[in-house]
């Protein structure tokens, strides 16, 4: 989503709070989605879709999520939308069953906007491994990291709960394997955002 009035770019990752934060962003005025699908990558996006010159002078920014849950949210999400292109083969199954799925699947998988691309550290960094956004929030910490981006952007927007999935705590989910697979699968995401299991 990008806003030339407040000259921000916020890089959309699946399932940390993004609808929200968009929704909230909507409100103002010129803020919108020119290019699709929604979740695409800095790489995707500077010097393709945004000027290279646009992309370095405005503010960039992404939320992030601890691994373990956002598994869990994914889950949860595709198992109760009907319309996801997974919801079929993935109702049926259970959270360990999921886990196990995806886990052997994942390679090959292109099912969605939300399983496009796996590890989040993939949407905020270039091909060298840099970071390519200005701060990355935590969807942990969801309201005091967007009071600070409004803050940087100038933007006054309350931010919604959109997209919810209603779930218990994420580490009463897993079992010593599904958490050992999840870490595996997010390890880049894990070492990069330091990121632990019930933490």
């Amino acid at each position: 989503m990008i806003c030339h009035e407040h000259r921000f770019i916020f890089v959309h990752i699946p399932k940390t709070a993004g609808t929200s934060v968009a929704r909230a962003i909507e409100k103002v005025g010129g803020a919108h989605y020119p290019w699709r699908p929604f979740h695409k990558t800095c790489a995707e996006l500077a010097g393709i879709e945004i000027p290279w010159a646009t992309w370095n002078a405005y503010f960039k920014f992404a939320f992030v999520r601890n691994p373990w849950d956002l598994h869990l949210s994914k889950y949860l999400f595709v198992r109760e939308k009907r319309g996801h292109p997974l919801h079929e083969a993935v109702s049926s199954m259970s959270f360990r069953d999921f886990t196990f799925w995806l886990r052997d699947n994942m390679a090959g998988l292109n099912a969605g906007d939300s399983f496009r691309n796996l590890r989040q550290v993939d949407f905020v960094t270039g091909a060298d491994g840099r970071l390519m956004v200005d701060f990355v929030g935590r969807f942990e910490r969801l309201r005091d990291d967007w009071n600070t981006i409004c803050k940087q952007t100038g933007v006054r927007a309350k931010l919604p709960h959109a997209n919810r999935t209603e779930h218990g705590s994420y580490p009463d989910y897993y079992d010593d394997e599904t958490r050992g697979i999840v870490g595996a699968l997010y390890a880049a995401d894990v070492e990069r955002f330091g990121y632990a299991f019930g933490a």
